[in-house]
């Protein structure tokens, strides 16, 4: 998640909200929605001002809207003059907005780095990371796009890749280690958690001061952090505490990757003279850090402990059962609901219950998948949308964020659900004709 994120801002200098993942079953999918927004003094869209509290106050440094001229003709480009944009003129929107993305990446990470608000200056360290991240991986990235269908060069690419964006994380890493082995706030330590993966130990030594069991005890409500620590018993053959964790994955009373708006809350803190476009650059960049520090769960040892052998067991089958209700009825993301449901099928729920759960999935990849196929946004007003559904799936979480953009679509789960089903095998298709190295 890490590399492909960071990838994407070396090449371009912003990433949308998250990452689509659209082919595959589970998925993870994102959905366009659109809260009210106000008008800034410049007369550009803005964000919406009814969040809740701002975080604790900082200044913000005044505009700087320097960056690579556009041609003459360009249209509509947020932070760009008037004008039409014709296809040749693809490179220089490129450095436009790598130009401004880096602009706007280095001043949020000034601010946030001054904020008393333990998210806020994690995420600071995040946007650090994931930008030397992003530098060291270019070379890598660049031999790996001259690989074409040589396996073997491909392979010494992603190594090289890996490498490079692990040393170059390190130093921040331990730094965001540092500060929520210290802090009571779940949202700085789930960064903390997800930061410290794939062997960063040897890197960052103060992951050393980081675990999932730290984190299940700040956040002991969310289901989350608690697929964390079953994933940890798992890895170390514990049985006992794999079944006492997700038990409490089962129990608990919210299912949320990302249970605060920071998004909302660094909005709050822009004073309403910072502009349009340079607003929709900031959150942008903050967009792109939250999805890359996002600690995604590993759900095989639930898939192993419920697995069609082992409910045979009556206390064990109670447990699963939950499990699957739980990632179904209060799933927080799409791949929540799909592991739910093939849950569900391992554990013998209704033929008939697992149908309307599958329409449902299909029905939110749908609204997914037509949300991403939309043209790439230049306006401010686009891509102002694209932060906009940031800041909503920080308060209704992504599944709240796809019911709500079904309902918006007009349409009916069951029509949907057929559309995804029609449309998928094409996709993959197409996907699959261009190549292992296409998106």
């Amino acid at each position: 998640m890490l590399v492909g994120a960071l990838l994407a801002v070396a090449a371009l200098g912003l990433l949308a909200v998250a990452a689509l993942r659209t082919d595959s079953d589970p998925e993870l999918a994102d959905a366009a929605a659109r809260p009210p927004v106000h008008r800034d003094q410049d007369g550009g869209r803005a964000f919406s001002r009814d969040a809740g509290p701002a975080s604790a106050g900082f200044a913000w440094p005044g505009p700087d809207v320097s960056a690579p001229a556009l041609p003459a003709a360009a249209a509509d480009v947020c932070g760009a003059g008037p004008g039409e944009a014709g296809a040749d003129d693809a490179d220089a929107f490129a450095r436009h907005f790598a130009e401004a993305g880096r602009r706007a990446r280095e001043r949020l990470a000034s601010v946030l780095a001054g904020s008393a608000d333990d998210r806020l200056r994690v995420l600071g360290l995040v946007v650090q990371r994931d930008a030397a991240v992003a530098a060291a991986a270019l070379p890598a990235a660049i031999m790996g796009e001259s690989c074409g269908r040589d396996a073997a060069c491909a392979r010494r690419a992603a190594e090289a890749l890996a490498d490079a964006s692990r040393v170059a994380a390190g130093p921040k890493t331990d730094a965001i280690a540092r500060i929520a082995s210290a802090s009571r706030e779940p949202l700085a330590y789930a960064m903390a958690v997800e930061a410290c993966a794939a062997g960063m130990g040897a890197l960052a030594p103060a992951c050393g001061l980081v675990s999932a069991e730290q984190w299940a005890r700040l956040d002991a409500d969310n289901a989350v952090p608690w697929l964390h620590v079953a994933a940890a018993a798992a890895a170390r053959r514990d049985a006992a505490a794999l079944a006492d964790a997700l038990h409490r994955v089962a129990q608990a009373r919210r299912n949320r990757l990302l249970g605060d708006p920071v998004q909302e809350l660094l909005n709050a803190s822009l004073p309403v003279e910072v502009g349009a476009a340079e607003r929709v650059q900031v959150l942008l960049q903050a967009s792109s850090a939250i999805a890359s520090a996002a600690a995604l769960p590993d759900y095989a040892p639930a898939l192993d402990f419920c697995s069609p052998a082992a409910v045979r067991d009556s206390n064990r089958a109670q447990t699963c059962d939950a499990l699957a209700l739980q990632l179904t009825k209060n799933a927080g993301t799409l791949l929540d609901l799909g592991v739910g449901i093939r849950l569900a099928e391992q554990i013998g729920w209704p033929q008939e219950r697992i149908d309307e759960l599958r329409r449902r999935h299909d029905a939110y990849s749908r609204v997914q998948v037509e949300a991403a196929a939309e043209s790439e946004p230049r306006r401010c007003e686009d891509l102002a949308r694209v932060v906009e559904h940031g800041v909503r799936i920080a308060r209704l979480g992504e599944i709240g964020a796809l019911r709500e953009a079904v309902a918006l679509s007009g349409k009916s789960i069951d029509r949907l659900a057929a559309e995804e089903r029609a449309a998928r095998p094409v996709r993959v298709a197409e996907r699959g004709s261009r190549g292992p190295d296409s998106n």
